[in-house]
């Protein structure tokens, strides 16, 4: 069985606050690899922290991660976004 190690009271939520973004300087590296940009996968998204500065840039971005506490965070804030699932 695999435990969700973010569902404590809050703790999603204070991860995503508290969680320093990537700088500019790993977007920009990770976009000149990334030749076509139909679409994005980010594994282990967590809270969104990489995919969210990046899903302007394609077409469609897709985040997954295995904890639902964690990925419920850039739901419900993007979800008015068409290109991120």
């Amino acid at each position: 069985m695999i435990k969700d190690l973010f569902s404590f009271e809050n703790q999603s939520i204070q991860y995503d606050i508290s969680r320093p973004a990537y700088p500019d300087e790993l977007i920009n590296k990770i976009l000149q690899y990334c030749k076509n940009k139909d679409c994005i996968l980010d594994v282990a998204t967590g809270t969104g922290i990489l995919l969210i500065p990046l899903f302007k840039y394609f077409n469609k971005s897709i985040g997954i991660d295995i904890s639902e506490t964690q990925i419920s965070i850039p739901k419900e804030k993007y979800k008015d976004y068409n290109n991120i699932e």
